[in-house]
């Protein structure tokens, strides 16, 4: 299922419907607009689970939203961020850097 609409997606994190999020990025720095998501209120943690390159700029990544050892999803709000956990290196395979992919 897509979701579309920054605050729709939002919500739909939050209640933990949302099991992955597929996004395509481009080398654009804009200034103003629309975010991406609306601003959730705990943090959700993810997991990379694939990455492409298309071309020389266009970047797909998947993640996977991350469960705990019930095979539950793990709640919001009892994420818990240590010092450098976001800096952490997590190996998600191969980055494809051939043109013309699918």
């Amino acid at each position: 299922m897509e979701i579309g609409g920054a605050g729709l997606a939002a919500q739909a994190i939050e209640l933990g419907l949302v099991e992955e999020l597929r996004m395509l990025r481009c080398p654009i720095i804009v200034g103003g607009g629309t975010p991406l998501l609306a601003p959730v209120a705990d943090a959700v943690p993810l997991q990379l689970v694939e990455a492409r390159m298309f071309g020389s700029e266009v970047i797909y990544e998947r993640y996977r939203r991350v469960r705990d050892v019930s095979g539950r999803h793990t709640p919001t709000g009892t994420f818990t961020r240590s010092a450098g956990a976001c800096r952490k290196r997590i190996p998600c395979g191969p980055v494809s850097t051939s043109s013309g992919d699918q």
